[in-house]
């Protein structure tokens, strides 16, 4: 579970966006594969991205994947 993903759609809502990233999808895309690199022996576990503050994707958490 990643949690703060509310800071990221704050920072994407921007004029300047992030650099370095067109979307926020492929930057999700990129923290996801950076955390599997360093996660490697957790093949197929899930990723979920969320925010405890906003409430974003926390009912994905109790819902079995």
């Amino acid at each position: 579970m990643v949690n703060k993903w509310d800071l990221v759609h704050q920072e994407f809502a921007k004029a300047e966006g992030v650099k370095g990233y067109e979307s926020e999808r492929e930057y999700r895309e990129k923290f996801e594969r950076a955390v599997f690199e360093r996660l490697f022996f957790t093949p197929g576990a899930p990723l979920i991205f969320v925010s405890a503050l906003s409430g974003f994707e926390i009912d994905a958490c109790s819902t079995p994947r």
